[in-house]
């Protein structure tokens, strides 16, 4: 009979649910801490977050606890998504948005990183005519006015040869 062999990942997996087991009761205190003081400042869920950060280091974990979603099926997301879950439904009734709660909770984490903010496009003038002749276009068929109508279609004609002139 042999042994199994017991790899790295295996034994980091194992230390990880000990400290998730050690960790459920401090983290259900701090859970009712956050749904208690939700209509406060705040201060619960920064502890909630000083709490996770040093009790689930990012570098020891498959991901940083405030990145976790719904869809990550491993030990440790499922542990992670039970307790914002908590926190969320017991706000329901109480809070007009509870899943801001965990958001502030999220935010408050030292491995938060903000989504980068998309920059507005610039239309072209070009596209802006387009659009603008497009809305006079469905006010002409509202209104019925044939002779607009066929002015702007010509108008529009024009403006797909300058458009495609501009992108030459």
């Amino acid at each position: 009979m042999t042994t199994p062999k017991i790899t790295e990942a295996m034994q980091a997996n194992a230390v990880l649910v000990s400290k998730m087991n050690d960790a459920k009761q401090k983290i259900t205190l701090l859970e009712n801490g956050i749904i208690e003081a939700s209509t406060k400042e705040g201060t619960s869920a920064k502890d909630y977050a000083a709490f996770m950060d040093k009790a689930f280091p990012a570098a020891q974990t498959p991901m940083a606890w405030c990145d976790v979603k719904k869809s990550h099926k491993s030990d440790f997301g499922q542990f992670v998504w039970a307790s914002r879950t908590r926190i969320v439904e017991a706000l329901e009734g109480n809070h007009s948005n509870p899943a801001i709660v965990w958001k502030r909770a999220r935010e408050a984490s030292i491995y938060y990183e903000a989504p980068a903010k998309k920059e507005k496009s610039e239309k072209s003038d070009l596209e802006k005519l387009r659009l603008l002749i497009n809305q006079a276009g469905e006010n002409c068929i509202a209104a019925d006015d044939k002779e607009i109508m066929t002015a702007l279609v010509t108008i529009a004609k024009r403006l797909t040869v300058l458009e495609t002139q501009a992108a030459s």
